[in-house]
């Protein structure tokens, strides 16, 4: 089971922000997820970093009849949920 969602978001302000990958790799374990489960966070970021997602696709406005967002508009229009 994964901690609290307070208890996330908290660990989420503290040392998930950009940085260097090291400096919020080392908050995964605070999160309570298990190890496959922060290996494969980990391994995401890391081929978001090398542009390895840098693929477009309409199946989300297909499927929903919405335009998809880019990750940055998506934090963007909610960042007092992330920044608080």
């Amino acid at each position: 089971m994964l901690g609290g969602f307070d208890h996330r978001t908290e660990v989420f302000k503290e040392g998930l922000l950009p940085g260097p990958p090291e400096r919020w790799e080392a908050h995964l374990p605070k999160l309570g997820m298990p190890p496959h489960l922060e290996q494969h966070v980990a391994t995401m970021a890391q081929l978001y970093r090398d542009n390895r997602y840098n693929r477009t696709a309409d199946v989300v406005e297909r499927v929903t009849g919405i335009p998809a967002q880019s990750i940055e508009a998506f934090v963007t229009a909610r960042k007092d949920f992330y920044l608080g």
